[in-house]
């Protein structure tokens, strides 16, 4: 198999993204490479990138180079795009029909939803011809499904979807906070928590905790791309996570202050 060239400007814009996401300064790289702070700055800005110096920033990174270049390719490619007003309002009305398109950007085709949701020729054709009619795809004949928006879709502020997603988004997660709440998450395949606990901390330590959780959720971001990229779309789970960390007392919240007797 012929392998394919590196692509040093894709890689140098991916380098540039993980150190943003992981809050990693130039400095710090610079100090890695043992080289001066304008040295760095140079081989990712320009063409002076040797594959050795590559090679040693992705080892300071923990990726190798076909991780790299897979997600490398992959961030390139990337694309932002919102929906029309008429859109959102159509997939705010039809929650089925966004969700069916969801994971249809997600990466499904229209046989694997059928499958997975146990749907009817008839219902499939109906949710595509539904979705072509609001021209957020265009169907094909054998039911060939074309995406005519690339990337990430982003709701329009204040729009009709941001708002119903906002409502579901609170359902849910109460379900499943509440799911947590009641159920030994040590032994249950499904759930993985560690919420719902009181701590008393100073403030430094409560802003090293916040780091801590933006760094971990950035490293399962790009594990979730590179996965993505890689393995087949139904060996991968659906996770959904949600950190939080209030500078608040939960049982204020819940209870309000004890008040005096009469």
């Amino acid at each position: 198999m012929e392998k394919q060239p590196i692509h040093f400007e894709k890689m140098k814009g991916l380098i540039k993204t993980v150190m943003k996401r992981r809050q990693k300064k130039y400095q710090d790289l610079a100090a890695y490479l043992d080289v001066s702070l304008p040295t760095v700055k140079r081989m990712l800005n320009s063409d002076d990138l040797s594959f050795q110096r590559l090679c040693a920033i992705l080892e300071w990174l923990g990726l190798s180079l076909a991780q790299a270049a897979k997600l490398a390719e992959e961030h390139s490619k990337k694309e932002y795009s919102r929906y029309t007003t008429e859109q959102e309002q159509f997939l705010a009305d039809h929650p089925h029909h966004h969700y069916f398109f969801n994971e249809l950007m997600n990466g499904y085709s229209a046989k694997q939803l059928a499958e997975r949701f146990n749907l009817s020729e008839k219902s499939v054709q109906r949710y595509l011809m539904d979705l072509d009619h609001q021209n957020l795809i265009e169907l094909h004949s054998h039911g060939k499904v074309k995406l005519l928006n690339k990337g990430t879709i982003l709701f329009r502020e204040d729009g009709p979807l941001r708002n119903a997603v906002k409502k579901k988004w609170q359902e849910q997660l109460s379900k499943i906070i509440a799911k947590a709440f009641d159920t030994e998450t040590e032994d249950d395949p499904a759930i993985g928590s560690q919420g719902g606990r009181k701590l008393v901390l100073r403030r430094d330590t409560f802003m090293k905790m916040r780091q801590d959780m933006y760094e971990l959720a950035m490293k399962y971001h790009e594990v979730s791309e590179l996965e993505r990229a890689i393995e087949p779309r139904d060996s991968l789970i659906d996770v959904t996570y949600y950190f939080v960390a209030a500078n608040v007392d939960l049982m204020t919240g819940m209870y309000g202050m004890p008040k005096n007797f009469d």
